[in-house]
């Protein structure tokens, strides 16, 4: 190493106790033959390096360098002028954990562990400025190790931030999945709808025909095999006979045994279904079981073909709905005695209501403008919500009343429909939500719909100016309510 590599000037070195330090050296041959330059590159010490040596670097600077376990060089920070490489491995006696190399064209004064401890009582002046230097190192390394934890915060809040944007993108990402599915659907379900309507349209033609045809010969039947002609009033009765309620039907049922007790239990239900005037007509003037059976069997027959033509007729409207919907379309509106639709609908849905307490009471009301096949939709929709929910044993109300609307709708007239079960209910988190399209709290089974029930519903009403909301019903269950200005006040839909 020359000389002139050796010698440090004053002037290339700014901090005082480096000057001190480079002056004792300086005046101590022995000293200064231990100060080597590094070209950049050049490494002091490698990792895991067991020479036992502290350097202070005089000038320029050195990288600390630590291999990973991909083999990847990492720099872990950079050491300038009055720095102290060696420290750690002096104090803890192990090997060098970092490697260390020169960035620039440095200088270095180089001391082993054994000469170092020797210096207190040798230079003891170099060695209370070399002890103040590693004092000052480790101060500046921990401050270094805080500001790194600091940034180290404030990057991983930062990684959070943009882990929650990415999670709501690619959430927003899979609902728009989800929408562009649900419209491929759409597009194939419109595709295949005029041939589905054809396909029902002619069974369904041939059994309303049949409907009116057998109806004709059983009422012919009933009224030519008996000299009563007032058998026929049970025939009429059956056909405009509206659903009995649950709670009815048991009082019904006690009547029949305190008046014609030892009658079976399956006869009791079936006569339970006659409304109550001319129940206690029946069982006062039939003179025996026959008879009763008899008059029985014209009333249901009345029935069950109102309820079959009802059906037939329901599905031909529904039929024609698929086609309208394929072609985009939309029917005109017309008077509708919306509790003629909700009783039909009832009946429709007596098989899967059956294990229901049901409870109608519908108020005289006037007729609104609207499509009478799309609010009995509405009606079929909410009512099978509410049996979905209650399930067998729970009960469901209906109600109907004139009312006027609410908010800016105050001053205008109207009808009020509310279904009310006492199900779980719907959290209030929900309660708008489950308006929108493509919602539905069922399982992606069976269930037909496309999650379109209720987001169809409120469109349909509000295009007739009404207004559709869920609420609580007490003590528990979910109130639906569908409000429908009457037709003097109503707003034709737009075409």
């Amino acid at each position: 190493m020359s000389e002139k590599a050796t010698q440090a000037g004053p002037a290339m070195v700014p901090n005082p106790e480096l000057l001190q330090i480079l002056k004792v050296i300086e005046s101590e041959p022995s000293l200064g033959s231990r100060v080597q330059t590094l070209s950049p590159g050049d490494v002091l010490l490698n990792e895991s390096d067991s020479r036992q040596r502290l350097w202070l670097i005089l000038d320029g600077t050195l990288r600390l360098i630590k291999t990973n376990n991909a083999g990847e060089r990492l720099r872990l920070d950079e050491l300038g002028p009055g720095e102290i490489v060696g420290i750690l491995s002096y104090y803890t006696q192990e090997k060098s954990f970092f490697g260390v190399e020169a960035s620039s064209v440095s200088r270095v004064f180089s001391v082993s562990w054994e000469a170092f401890d020797r210096l207190k009582d040798e230079q003891p002046t170099l060695y209370k400025l070399m002890e103040r230097r590693i004092r000052e190192s480790f101060t500046r390394r921990y401050r270094r190790l805080v500001h790194l934890h600091l940034e180290m915060d404030r990057l991983n809040e930062a990684l959070r931030h943009e882990r929650s944007e990415l999670q709501t993108t690619v959430q927003e990402l899979e609902r728009t999945r989800e929408r562009l599915v649900h419209r491929e659907k759409l597009a194939v379900l419109g595709s295949v709808l005029p041939g589905i309507a054809h396909e029902l349209n002619n069974p369904t033609a041939s059994l309303s025909r049949n409907a009116d045809y057998l109806e004709t010969i059983l009422k012919a039947t009933f009224v030519s095999d008996t000299s009563d002609r007032a058998i026929e009033r049970y025939w009429e009765a059956g056909a405009e006979a509206p659903l009995v309620e649950t709670r009815r039907q048991r009082e019904q049922m006690d009547r029949i045994e305190k008046t014609r007790p030892g009658t079976p239990r399956p006869l009791q239900r079936r006569l339970a279904a006659i409304p109550e005037a001319l129940l206690a007509e029946l069982l006062a003037q039939a003179p025996d079981d026959k008879a009763l059976v008899q008059r029985l069997h014209s009333f249901e027959a009345g029935r069950f073909l109102h309820t079959l033509r009802s059906s037939a007729h329901r599905i031909s409207r529904l039929v024609h709905s698929l086609k309208r919907y394929a072609r985009s379309t939309n029917d005109a509106t017309e008077a509708v005695d919306l509790s003629v639709g909700l009783r039909d609908t009832l009946l429709i849905l007596s098989s899967r209501l059956r294990e229901i307490e049901i409870r109608y009471t519908p108020e005289p009301a006037p007729p609104v403008r609207a499509n009478e096949d799309e609010l009995n939709q509405i009606w079929t929709n909410l009512l099978t919500n509410a049996a979905d929910a209650v399930g067998e044993g729970g009960n469901i109300t209906v109600t109907l009343n004139p009312a006027p609307g609410t908010g800016q709708k105050s001053e205008q007239a109207g009808v009020l429909v509310e279904i009310a079960d006492d199900g779980p209910g719907v959290p209030v988190e929900l309660r708008q939500k489950i308006f929108e399209p493509n919602y539905t709290t069922k399982g992606r089974g069976g269930n037909f719909g496309l999650g379109l029930g209720l987001g169809i519903a409120r469109t349909i009403i509000e295009r007739y100016g009404g207004t559709i909301a869920v609420d609580a019903n007490e003590p528990c269950g979910a109130r639906f309510r569908v409000w429908i200005p009457c037709e003097d006040s109503a707003v034709d839909p737009p075409a």
